[in-house]
């Protein structure tokens, strides 16, 4: 079988060089996929913070326009008196 073959057959093995220096970059993919997931926890909650602050923020600019409708006590002439549109 030509190295060109086994490449295809066995990608790792052209990465890795010789046959016994699979275990060793095997080992090397798995370090570096755990590290990839400690990352990827580390930015969940950040990601997950800045979702409440924008939240938060979304909220505060609502209620600032909220408070600034002048209409906001008006009642609507299809409900009747005694409904307060707001």
């Amino acid at each position: 079988m030509t190295s060109a073959a086994r490449g295809q057959k066995w990608p790792l093995a052209s990465l890795c060089g010789a046959a016994g220096q699979v275990a060793d970059c095997l080992a090397k993919v798995a370090r570096q996929a755990s590290a990839a997931a400690a990352d990827a926890a580390k930015r969940q909650e950040l990601l997950a913070a800045v979702a409440e602050l924008d939240g938060a923020r979304a909220e505060a600019a609502w209620l600032a326009a909220y408070e600034q409708d002048e209409d906001r006590y008006k009642v609507s002439p299809l409900l009747g008196a005694g409904y307060v549109i707001g």
